[in-house]
């Protein structure tokens, strides 16, 4: 069985300052994403 999902619905990212809430987005997106194949990628 094939299970995907089609969207991430909520996803919060608590930091106290800026630079350690682009470290915790720049990490969802290298361990995370990589796990959910882009049915349609914006190019």
């Amino acid at each position: 069985m094939d299970r995907r999902a089609a969207h991430i619905a909520g996803v919060l990212f608590a930091a106290n300052s800026v630079s350690e809430y682009k470290e915790q987005m720049q990490r969802f997106a290298e361990e995370v994403m990589p796990h959910f194949p882009a049915a349609n990628p914006i190019n």
